[in-house]
């Protein structure tokens, strides 16, 4: 995880240690993440533990957007209609079989397994290309707060994490087309907010389209994918024109607004 700032996590815990790794040094290794036992949940923690939180959260290094909302947590939080929804067999079906001269060749440019490979893959519907993205593309990733439900958590989603989008969120009509089109569980992050990078210099990905993903909430239905995606391992600061190590979270997340684009917002 070297170079990257923040992990991702899928409900409502919060790492107070891991606010501070942060403030210090805007990096957290593997080494320094604390037990899972030492998470608490924000949603049900006491007004101590909560001020705890508040505290942290109001440094200026660690200090999230005011919009940015926690993640609903897994098995707890019914969503009576999930934005994107569709009915199993109507979505972008992911990949169970794998080129294996595509898997050879990930491998060795990204220094996987060929296992961890086709688990990435399995994001993934129809064809995968390795590619190389050129200096100036612009990339885009949804993060949201803290969840429960991960081995380990910390302040966001990693911000420069392992999937990003070529387009803006705020490109979608709404947050139900949004989610439909790249199958971004609400469990995964609270999506009001996204971070925008330039790349400063070429960077290998995997690129293709989307795979549709399984609603435990609603059985029967998915968000059907379609949209592009790349997966980019180990993305650093050094990729990038404008670095975000180090930053003030409320510098570095941009607030989504659906439909933006279309009506001429800027």
């Amino acid at each position: 995880m070297a170079g990257t700032s923040y992990s991702r996590t899928a409900g409502h815990a919060i790492l107070p240690g891991t606010w501070e790794f942060v403030r210090r040094r805007g990096n957290v290794p593997d080494s320094d993440l604390l037990d899972p036992a030492e998470r608490y949940d924000y949603d049900t923690v006491n007004a101590d533990k909560r001020a705890e939180f508040d505290r942290l959260a109001a440094r200026d290094l660690t200090e999230p957007p005011e919009f940015l909302q926690f993640a609903l947590a897994n098995g707890r939080d019914a969503l009576s209609d999930y934005p994107g929804a569709a009915p199993l067999g109507t979505g972008a079906v992911a990949l169970d079989t794998f080129d294996p001269a595509l898997v050879a060749r990930a491998a060795a440019k990204f220094g996987m397994t060929a296992q961890k490979v086709e688990d990435e893959l399995r994001k993934f519907s129809g064809a995968v290309q390795l590619v190389e993205l050129l200096p100036g593309q612009e990339l885009y990733r949804t993060v949201g707060l803290t969840a429960t439900g991960a081995l380990y958590g910390s302040v966001t989603n990693k911000i420069l994490g392992n999937y990003w989008e070529p387009v803006c969120p705020d490109e979608y009509d709404d947050v139900g087309h949004w989610r439909a089109s790249t199958a971004v569980l609400a469990e995964w992050n609270g999506d009001y907010g996204y971070v925008r990078v330039q790349l400063a210099r070429p960077v290998a990905v995997l690129a293709g389209t989307v795979g549709q993903q399984d609603l435990n909430r609603q059985p029967g239905q998915v968000l059907p994918g379609g949209a592009q995606q790349f997966f980019i391992p180990r993305l650093v600061d050094a990729d990038l024109v404008t670095p975000v190590t180090g930053q003030p979270l409320k510098n570095i997340i941009r607030r989504t607004v659906f439909g933006a684009r279309t009506r001429g917002t800027p």
